[in-house]
């Protein structure tokens, strides 16, 4: 999508603060939704750069149990793209700072979020989340018809909560990834790429008044847990340790009325948790995935520029846990650790989803598109031979454009986008019995969960931007943005984003 991520309701999300200074590489590379790093290559507008500040607030009733209830965030970030012959590059940093309002059910930060191993507490509090973003990149026509690339980031996040029982959350993700293409003298084109993603968590919680205990969550999937107390384990050290690995093929045409770009990518990767840190093991959940995904695009040029996108893919997911006995070792100074009787199955979940999109404008002027997208997913926890079961499929439709209004050197970007979100059929809910902890949190967490995911939704977002004429002799154009979002349920529930904030592009 060209606009703001349609379900995130902070309108300065991801680099949307700079949109309209990249939409034409949006537009006019049929590549800009590739995942091999070589697209850089194709970008129209090969060099610029951006500064932008800026303020998200989000507030409301409608919103998961184990999500905030608002959040208010300071966004930073400065980025660039580079030609330098045969050259491209591209560059970006971003600092955000994050209060998330009423958090509680889950204290993590940065897991895969199909991944059911989480650890919580029950009081609701406010956090606050900094979040560092590193990403480059770089391509080189290195031979006649070769290019290659490369891409490499890093980002690094801490969440932590001033009341107890504090839980406190450090994660690093770094991927990379490599690209390399072939254009043949016919305007075809065929290129692969392969990457991989290494992510760490460490969490903890940290008690300031210890005479009270505290009870925590270690869930087990839809609502299952291993609860224990803050007087077993102060602090609950917990590690996650993962890597995805992905890989994929393009095939591409270029002619002078048309373009075509088909590309078909694969990941496979893991999350594994362990608790005890160095003093002991304690295995938490095994989450593995598997992802499939196919983008189709088909680009018409002339004076009005339309395109196809097609997308299709499918994930799927397993979650093995571990029974496991606390034991002494008598011979080894009384040392606790645990032995495991078994490790099973657990959980299991997939995801298919298929979207079509239109999109017509005209280069530098204006621009609108039509999405639907279909997706059902199911999943599955087994619990002594009663599993429980939840499955719904959903139609999502969404209109959105932009215009820019020229006033001398001045100009005016208005962008807005509405949508409706639908359940079709009747979503399957079925919680067994056999195995249920004494605690059942099925009212309060599992069952708002589903009702969450499969309630009919209406979302709409607007935003406006003031580019003004550039001064200086590098040709600086400083800009402010305004944007507004809405969730709504067709129950009456509501979740609202504002945004507000400045920027310089050089």
């Amino acid at each position: 999508m060209l606009l703001l991520p349609l379900l995130s309701l902070a309108a300065g999300d991801a680099f949307a603060q700079v949109w309209h200074q990249e939409r034409d590489n949006e537009v006019l590379n049929t590549r800009s939704g590739s995942s091999s790093p070589v697209s850089l290559q194709y970008n129209p507008t090969a060099s610029w750069n951006a500064a932008s500040a800026g303020w998200n607030g989000e507030k409301g009733g409608f919103h998961r149990p184990d999500r905030p209830a608002g959040k208010s965030e300071l966004d930073l970030s400065v980025s660039e793209l580079g030609a330098h012959g045969a050259f491209r590059s591209a560059g970006s940093i971003r600092y955000r700072n994050t209060r998330d309002l009423s958090r509680n059910w889950n204290s993590l930060l940065g897991n895969d979020p199909d991944n059911p191993y989480v650890i919580c507490d029950t009081l609701a509090d406010n956090s606050l989340t900094e979040r560092f973003d590193i990403e480059g990149a770089l391509s080189w026509a290195f031979a006649s018809g070769w290019t290659a690339a490369g891409k490499a980031g890093i980002t690094t996040a801490t969440l932590s909560d001033n009341k107890d029982p504090r839980p406190k959350n450090d994660i690093s993700r770094i991927p990379f990834s490599l690209g390399v293409e072939h254009i043949f003298s016919d305007g075809w084109t065929a290129g692969i790429y392969a990457g991989a993603e290494l992510f760490f968590s460490r969490f903890t919680n940290y008690l300031e008044y210890g005479q009270k205990a505290y009870r925590y969550y270690k869930m087990k999937g839809m609502g299952d847990f291993f609860a224990f107390s803050s007087s077993e384990s102060s602090s609950a050290p917990r590690e996650y340790a993962g890597t995805t690995y992905s890989a994929g093929a393009n095939l591409g045409l270029d002619r002078k009325d048309f373009s075509n770009f088909t590309e078909f990518g694969f990941e496979s990767g893991y999350e594994n948790a362990r608790d005890g840190g160095s003093a002991y093991e304690w295995k938490a959940g095994d989450y593995s995935f598997m992802q499939l995904r196919l983008l189709e695009r088909i680009d018409f040029k002339g004076s009005l520029r339309q395109s196809i996108t097609l997308t299709a893919g499918m994930k799927t997911t397993s979650g093995y846990w571990y029974d496991q006995k606390a034991m002494i070792d008598t011979e080894h100074g009384n040392l606790a650790y645990y032995e495991i009787k078994a490790r099973y199955k657990n959980n299991a979940s997939s995801r298919i989803t298929a979207a079509a999109q239109y999109r017509i404008g005209m280069d530098k002027s204006w621009n609108a598109g039509v999405l639907a997208q279909f997706k059902s997913e199911s999943a599955t926890h087994y619990a002594d031979g009663d599993p429980r079961i939840q499955a719904w499929n959903q139609l999502k439709l969404v209109a959105d454009g932009w215009k820019s209004f020229f006033f001398g050197d001045h100009t005016l970007d208005i962008s807005a986008s509405a949508g409706y979100i639908m359940t079709l059929g009747g979503p399957r809910y079925a919680t067994g019995n056999a195995g249920l902890p004494k605690d059942d949190i099925t009212a309060v967490y599992v069952r708002p969960i589903f009702e969450y995911e499969t309630a009919s939704k209406a979302l709409a977002n607007l935003r406006a931007d003031w580019v003004m004429p550039g001064t200086g002799k590098i040709g600086l154009r400083p800009g402010i943005f305004a944007g507004a979002s809405v969730l709504a349920s067709t129950k009456g529930q509501s979740y609202y984003g504002l945004s507000a904030g400045a920027f310089i592009k050089f």
